[in-house]
């Protein structure tokens, strides 16, 4: 999960749970406000109803004024008897707040009501001289407070309002951090000239981390300078000598034998600056489109044609990566050296090494497989450290030890990765994860390209 979805998702929580104990404090003040409101508004029709009762003395004046609270849809006063059918006030926040306020207001001696004799509503019973009366109300005539679809519209904007506000505050926390990576990746990539972050930002915290990284880009930089400027020194300033010495040795040593071993060790020496100064200067190369097989095919041409060495390449036609190609065919032509060198099966002494490409998820995975002795297990994992020679390679002193780990670097250069198993029924395998081109251009051509088990 990405930082912007997990501070998206925590300062959602955040912002939910604030406006989720906001909506409980609002909720609960208006129903506080609806019970206080709906039982001052049942006590001044209690205290009315009882005057009026009360001044009413006769029988006929008291029907005339039941008869005219009667017309009202929603309250009635009605005589009570002992035989009613009473149903006590049912179970509820809102309603036993109610029953408590009214209790407190018109007495403990107070009866309260949901139903009497199947009628429903809100009655409260009171008593004028020796007479008990009934004053029952529609619940529909009592204030109810903010209803439940007015309470759904206003927690639907309030989610939304959430969503909107955690969205821009995760954006706005993240802007920089995104800058920051991809300042970064410019600066993996060398590309030191496009890196600069924004030095005239207000957020203190965001100036001083662009200002440092700034700074460190620029010492990088320096530093890079420095370095091409020493290789193309010590390059120059090494290999003038060798050249000078060579021609010396061609024309002035009469030994044929001597001159040819003297000559081999010069262009070893000549190999060894190369690959020295190959893990010393920085990989950048320029990725495009390569046609996978003919490049394979291009750099096994040599080595097929050895009179000790075979190589199978069963690799899809038309199966295009996204790699630097002169990169790419130095490391198949180092590993193919490799195989060739330390790879020999041990009966025979002759190097079969088979070449094998796959795709999975996205990815083209390219097997180069030796047939030799394999690697100690021991070693398996450090064949790619640069100067590392397992003990097979210590019988031959000639390589330097740097092939393998710069074939590493150029392959992760590129975005992929290089490792290193050893086979089941024997020998080496050099397995390479490479970017697959998602072009038109690609496509499995016919069945008989996919690799032979």
């Amino acid at each position: 999960m990405g930082l912007f979805w997990y501070t998206f998702g925590l300062l959602t929580l955040l912002l939910a749970i604030s406006a989720g104990a906001s909506y409980w404090v609002l909720r609960v003040g208006d129903e506080e406000l609806r019970v206080q409101e709906n039982a001052r508004q049942i006590t001044a029709m209690m205290t009315l109803a009882r005057a009026s009762l009360a001044h009413n003395t006769s029988p006929s004046q008291r029907a005339a004024f039941i008869d005219a609270l009667s017309s009202q849809e929603w309250m009635r006063l009605i005589p009570r008897h002992a035989n009613d059918r009473v149903q006590p006030l049912d179970s509820g926040t809102r309603k036993q707040r109610l029953f408590v306020v009214l209790r407190q207001r018109l007495g403990a001696h107070t009866d309260i009501a949901r139903s009497v004799n199947s009628q429903p509503g809100l009655w409260v019973s009171f008593a004028v001289d020796n007479d008990l009366w009934w004053l029952w109300q529609d619940r529909a005539g009592l204030g109810q407070g903010i209803n439940g679809g007015t309470w759904l519209i206003w927690l639907a904007l309030l989610a939304a309002g959430v969503l909107i506000g955690a969205a821009l505050l995760a954006r706005l926390i993240n802007r920089p951090l995104d800058a920051l990576a991809a300042a970064a990746q410019q600066v993996s990539q060398g590309d030191y000239d496009n890196s600069r972050l924004d030095e005239t930002i207000r957020q203190a915290e965001v100036y001083t981390v662009n200002a440092r990284f700034n700074r460190m880009a620029e010492q990088i930089a320096r530093v890079e300078r420095e370095r091409a400027q020493m290789l193309a020194g010590i390059s120059h300033d090494l290999r003038t000598p060798l050249a000078r010495l060579r021609l010396d040795i061609e024309m002035s040593v009469p030994d044929e034998t001597a001159r040819d071993n003297m000559a081999a060790d010069i262009d070893q020496v000549g190999a060894t600056l190369n690959k020295f100064l190959d893990y010393a200067r920085p990989v950048r190369g320029e990725l495009s489109v390569v046609d996978l097989r003919r490049l394979i095919l291009r750099c096994a041409l040599p080595f097929a044609r050895l009179e000790d060495m075979s190589v199978q390449v069963d690799v899809p036609k038309r199966l295009h990566v996204l790699v630097d190609e002169v990169e790419l065919a130095r490391v198949i032509a180092n590993l193919l050296e490799n195989a060739h060198r330390y790879g020999q099966t041990p009966d025979t002494g002759f190097t079969r090494v088979r070449i094998a490409a796959t795709v999975r998820e996205g990815w083209v995975r390219l097997r180069v497989r030796d047939h030799g002795e394999g690697v100690p297990a021991a070693d398996i994992d450090q064949l790619t450290r640069p100067f590392f020679r397992s003990d097979t390679a210590r019988q031959n002193v000639t390589g330097t030890g740097l092939g393998l780990a710069i074939s590493a670097r150029m392959i992760e250069a590129m975005g992929g990765k290089l490792r290193f198993v050893n086979a089941v029924s024997g020998g080496l395998q050099a397995l390479i994860r490479l970017q697959l081109a998602d072009g038109p251009g690609w496509a499995w051509e016919d069945d008989s390209a996919h690799p032979r088990r």
